[in-house]
């Protein structure tokens, strides 16, 4: 059986308007004699370990990041449609568009644009070649790297400005670098 995104988002509804079932039996009482036990080999990281992860998204990512669309993409998170200077992907995260188009910082390194029907359209070529992070530079340069933002270049499309540039994954499956309302650098991409 097929599923289209509406089948998935009705679904998804109905499920959620379900009634919570007050049926369940009560708790028994908080066992306070629990005790975790930690592994042999654990060590407690030292003050200069971040504790936190570094793909923490901002809450108006959060807010823009529809979870309807999360079963329909194959990515980790989703960024929104677009970015601005400074801003960037890692593996398995997304842009994608208002009708599902997206574009995929890949865990194989690959930087690729997607339709909707998940057909390939766009690719950077940078599998196997360990990239995992794709940034809108501040320059105004599209770099992918390996070993993060400030590893190895291992593409780049070679566009220089002086910022307020913004990455748009557009409705129509394009892939396009914009600075001042004009186009600059695009994959040239139809879904």
């Amino acid at each position: 059986m097929k599923f289209t995104f509406a089948t998935l988002a009705t679904l998804l509804a109905s499920t959620l308007a379900s009634p919570v079932n007050d049926n369940l039996p009560a708790t028994s009482a908080v066992n306070t004699n629990f005790k975790q036990e930690l592994p042999e080999n654990f060590t407690k990281p030292d003050a200069n370990t971040p504790t936190t992860p570094s793909d923490v998204k901002s809450v108006e990512e959060i807010n823009n990041a529809s979870s309807l669309r999360a079963a329909a993409h194959p990515c980790n998170a989703q960024v929104g449609s677009n970015f601005k200077n400074g801003h960037y992907i890692s593996a398995g995260q997304c842009l994608y568009s208002q009708n599902g188009h997206f574009a995929v910082m890949q865990t194989d390194g690959n930087f690729v644009v997607y339709c909707s029907n998940f057909v390939a359209k766009w690719a950077t070529g940078t599998n196997s070649v360990g990239a995992d992070t794709f940034i809108l530079q501040g320059d105004g340069n599209l770099v992918v790297y390996a070993g993060g933002y400030n590893g190895l270049a291992r593409w780049a499309s070679n566009t220089y400005s002086n910022g307020g540039d913004m990455l748009f994954m557009q409705n129509d499956g394009n892939l396009v670098l914009y600075n001042g309302g004009s186009a600059k650098w695009a994959t040239n991409t139809r879904c």
